[in-house]
């Protein structure tokens, strides 16, 4: 069945299709220069209402483009550019109509989320990452481009902002409570027979958590991205040495081996110690972001913060406590819908902190670009949670172009690393 056979090509979204399909019947200089003309004259003429209002005036970069000349190219850029500076952001709260004009260019996404830019880091700004693959590959591209960060890395199933604000209330803890805190779950935690060195285990998380604080500290534009609201919640203990969320350490379980047996073992050991393994509720979430923004502010009140939602799935959900029978695609959808509805919330809540965004990586990656006509996913590994090279290259190139104040800095593609 044809589902779209009676759409007229006379509708808006179709001007560049029939710009093209006409440049194609006539391959001819003077033809084709005057088309390029009447197309521009075209643009330059149209009042910005009805349906009109709805585009974005970006040139395909899509297959739909059959190639310009680089004389053609810049002559309609020229004009588009004038138009989408009369539309400034007067209509970003529009959904971008014509799908032809998606791309993950500075260009489109500028015009999709609105222009305003901020001049807050260059080279020597102290920069710090804290997240998952995704907050890696942030720190990668900046590091790439000459920039100064300090990455704290974190596996994806790790990244919930419960993990998160636990990790951060252990990390300000007094001394005292974070050693009693350290020794007690390495000692439940890790097998007696693996030969396991638990005084070393302890004194390296120790390390890590110091390592942490002085990075958080000493930074001047903080980064965080936030990947799933799956975690192991723990019911209220009376144990002295606890401190933040009910919430299991997975931070000193999944991140600190990769050895697949012994991250199994430690994860059974979650369970055995009382969590719960299943999804966050909105008011959960709600309360960890809260917590983690406490957190930060108080390591750290003067740098600028940015938070942003990492597009990549989750890994597994093998365990997970739910009255329904969801899939992991399912269950990665509640997780990144609940967390992004409570960042919203979060940051209408705390509006008044003038050095607090938000950055639409994952929006990008979700609802830009599958409209691009490219894998989104995989292109390069053919791996289902790594995002494809030219999607991050367009994201991080976005990054740049909106906090960075020397912008004009040489540009390089950078392979992604998971």
């Amino acid at each position: 069945m044809e589902f779209y056979a009676d759409k007229s090509r006379d509708l808006s979204r179709f001007i560049y299709r029939n710009f093209f399909d006409l440049l194609a019947k006539d391959s001819s200089a003077a033809a084709r220069g005057e088309l390029v003309n009447k197309f521009c004259q075209f643009i330059a003429d149209l009042k910005l209402e009805g349906d009109w209002q709805k585009m974005k005036w970006c040139l395909p970069v899509s297959a739909v483009n059959p190639g310009l000349s680089a004389s053609e190219t810049r002559q309609i850029e020229e004009t588009l550019v004038h138009k989408r500076k009369k539309r400034n952001d007067r209509l970003v709260e529009v959904y971008p109509h014509c799908s032809d004009e998606f791309s993950t260019t500075v260009a489109f996404l500028d015009a999709a989320f609105g222009s305003r830019r901020f001049d807050f880091i260059d080279p020597a700004t102290r920069i710090f990452t804290m997240g998952s693959c995704f907050a890696r590959n942030i720190a990668n591209y900046l590091q790439h481009r000459g920039f100064t960060i300090s990455p704290f890395i974190q596996a994806e199933d790790l990244n919930s902002p419960f993990s998160n604000a636990k990790l951060l209330a252990v990390c300000t803890a007094a001394p005292r409570l974070q050693r009693a805190y350290i020794e007690h779950w390495v000692d439940v935690l890790y097998p007696k027979d693996a030969g396991v060195d638990l005084a070393a285990v302890v004194k390296m998380e120790l390390q890590r958590l110091e390592a942490l604080l002085a990075a958080l500290k000493a930074s001047e534009f903080l980064i965080v991205t936030y990947g799933n609201v799956l975690d192991y919640f723990l019911p209220p203990t009376p144990a002295e040495f606890e401190v933040g969320p009910a919430i299991a350490p997975k931070f000193l379980t999944i991140s600190t081996n990769e050895d697949i047996a012994l991250r199994s073992h430690l994860t059974g050991k979650l369970k055995t110690a009382g969590a719960e393994f299943r999804i966050g509720s909105y008011a959960e979430v709600s309360e960890a972001l809260d917590a983690l923004y406490k957190a930060i502010r108080t390591i750290n009140p003067t740098a600028r913060l940015l938070l942003t939602l990492s597009p990549v799935p989750i890994d597994s959900a093998i365990g997970i406590k739910h009255s329904a029978n969801l899939s992991a695609v399912e269950i990665d959808c509640v997780s990144k819908s609940l967390l992004r509805a409570a960042l919203n919330e979060f940051l209408e809540k705390h509006q008044a902190d003038d050095k607090l965004f938000y950055f639409p990586s994952f929006e990008i990656v979700r609802w830009i670009a599958p409209n691009i006509g490219s894998a989104v996913f995989g292109k390069e590994d053919a791996a289902s949670r790594h995002v494809s090279q030219e999607v991050l290259n367009g994201v991080y190139e976005y990054f740049i172009y909106k906090f960075c104040a020397s912008a004009g800095a040489e540009k390089q593609p950078i392979a992604a690393t998971l």
